[in-house]
């Protein structure tokens, strides 16, 4: 979203004449990264897409974008972009970096003509093929991240920018971003753990297979919709929670919310012990449970069926509401 989003502003920008000139080139390179290598990449503005192959090699393509006011700047300033690759034995690290630095034009600059006429615009496209069974590692600022295929252990660490995650095998995963969303569909880690992360952006896991899942936002929303998982947690400050888990293998489900609503889509059979409470909001049920209510909050607590399920739901302020699926 945020790439697209820039993209249409900066040709706004060139049709304004704030960057008269652009200058692109795209390479293309391939390293050897022997199955279940490290693999750590660092980036900052720009577009990370990654998938995996057969191959015990990597093959790396990078487009890099300069904008800049004249066209002898703009092609000065793209070949003071640099992309490193440094090999140690099991461990391939890339890193792409301004040797000139100074400004390369944040997302926010985009809309402080004072910042464009300060410096230049500069954007990377990184598009990977790896080894499947890579660890993968990745940093970035301003970076938005795209993967797929199957890989080892997965982190992936953001300033700004949202994380893509589609089809995806791994041993286990952990991603953080501070203002980026969060998408998760057909990620399949039966044994493993998924720990998700965000302080303003949205969260939303899809058909996954997951042993454990940790999910935590600020003051964005979580959807969590048609997921295996045996555990799983969710945590917001002032964010809302929609949740429809497959009861099958669910063991554990813990929601803790400050201001948030919770919509809970249970079947209509449940194998559960319920624990849920708030403490100024309200509860509706479509299910036939007895709700106490407070002068202020509510609470349930109550036993299905064989309870072989837990599920906690406490909220500060919001509502909780259970529906039937």
């Amino acid at each position: 979203m945020r790439r697209a989003t820039i993209l249409v502003l900066l040709i706004l920008l060139l049709a304004g004449g704030a960057l008269a000139a652009e200058a692109k080139k795209t390479e293309t390179q391939t390293v050897p990264l022997p199955r279940g290598s490290q693999l750590t990449i660092r980036i900052d503005d720009g577009n990370l897409s990654l998938t995996t192959w057969e191959r015990e090699e990597a093959e790396i393509q990078i487009t890099r974008r300069v904008w800049a006011r004249s066209r002898r700047e703009a092609e000065r300033r793209l070949e003071s972009i640099e992309v490193e690759i440094r090999r140690r034995r099991g461990e391939v690290e890339m890193v792409v970096f301004d040797r000139e630095g100074g400004r390369h034009g944040s997302f926010w600059d985009l809309f402080n003509p004072e910042a464009w006429r300060e410096g230049y615009g500069a954007w990377v496209e990184v598009e990977l093929r790896v080894p499947e069974g890579t660890a993968l590692w990745v940093e970035g600022n301003d970076l938005d991240v795209q993967l797929g295929g199957r890989l080892g252990k997965v982190t992936v660490r953001l300033d700004d920018g949202d994380i893509d995650v589609r089809d995806l095998e791994a041993a286990s995963l952990l991603l953080d971003t501070d203002d980026g969303e969060v998408n998760l569909y057909r990620v399949n880690l039966p044994q493993g753990r998924a720990s998700v992360a965000t302080d303003d952006g949205r969260i939303r896991v899809e058909e996954c297979r997951i042993g454990q899942m940790d999910a935590e936002t600020g003051d964005a929303d979580v959807a969590i919709l048609r997921c295996d998982a045996e555990k799983l947690s969710v945590r917001t400050a002032s964010g809302d929670v929609e949740l429809e888990p497959d009861l099958n293998s669910l063991a554990r489900l813990r929601v803790d919310t400050e201001d948030g609503d919770v919509v809970l889509a249970l079947p209509p059979h449940v194998d559960a012990e319920l624990e849920i409470e708030t403490d100024t909001g309200r509860i509706r049920s479509e299910l036939d449970l007895p709700v106490e209510r407070a002068e202020e909050g509510a609470r349930i607590q109550a036993r299905l069926g064989s309870g072989r399920a837990r599920i906690t739901i406490f909220t500060e302020d919001g509502d909780v509401i259970l529906e039937r699926r």
